[in-house]
């Protein structure tokens, strides 16, 4: 799908389609509730940060052929099979069933069979994990253009303490994070918002509070932005790039 129209359908709050099926977004609220949980949350998508290497020391695969796709090793362990399963009767608007030919089996509302397989497990991960994959924007400081000794050991301080942070991030400290600013989000109308849209508004915040930082850094005469003649590129507008 074109990533454009992508990010329109969520903006709309719409299920997405895909392959005959559609991808479910939740609502905070929905994900929040009993019948779904924030702990079935994290061990769902989890699912989504898997890769090759992974798989094979986690279960201690050493004789997998290294051509092997990451969907060929799941079919290998028993328990990885029934994950995927799990998340896919949670995430699409379908019920699934394992297959005969290492595929997932469902029918739609016209009785039309349709197969989930290795061709369409990549693009659906993607997708799975722009919607709901707990991310964090990449900190870049040209340290170049930082002028003084102790302004750099504070830049590279900054750069160190927010690459390790991965951890610490979690879906529920966003929230809090985002109550706590002066935004107009409660714990009860945030609850609306899904997941897509929360981590917009958190990396938003976040490119904002760094380009306010930016400029009054540069303010104090402790960044150079007119070094290598291309000042810098962060705005608090601009598109935001996710890893």
């Amino acid at each position: 799908m074109n990533k454009d129209r992508l990010k329109g359908l969520l903006m709309l709050d719409k299920d997405i389609e895909f392959n005959g099926f559609y991808i479910k977004n939740y609502k905070l609220k929905e994900i929040f509730d009993d019948g779904f949980g924030l702990d079935k949350y994290y061990y769902l998508t989890a699912f989504a940060r898997l890769d090759k290497q992974l798989v094979i020391s986690q279960y201690n695969l050493n004789d997998i052929n290294k051509n092997e796709s990451l969907y060929q090793i799941i079919w290998k362990e028993l328990d990885m099979v029934y994950w995927l399963l799990n998340v896919l009767n949670t995430f699409t608007n379908l019920n699934w069933t394992i297959g005969n030919f290492n595929d997932y089996i469902s029918y739609d509302e016209n009785k039309k069979r349709i197969r989930f397989n290795e061709k369409t497990f990549d693009e659906f991960m993607i997708l799975l994990k722009k919607i709901y994959f707990i991310r964090k924007v990449e900190p870049k400081i040209d340290m170049n253009m930082v002028i003084g000794e102790e302004a750099k050991k504070m830049a590279q301080e900054y750069l160190e303490e927010t690459s390790n942070n991965d951890n610490k991030i979690t879906l529920l400290s966003i929230i809090d994070g985002i109550c706590g600013k002066d935004l107009g989000y409660t714990y009860f109308n945030i609850m609306d918002l899904t997941v897509w849209k929360l981590m917009k508004l958190f990396y938003s915040i976040e490119q904002n509070e760094s380009f306010n930082l930016k400029m009054r850094v540069i303010s104090n005469g402790l960044y150079d932005s007119k070094k290598n003649g291309n000042g810098f590129d962060l705005h608090w507008a601009n598109e935001i790039k996710i890893k």
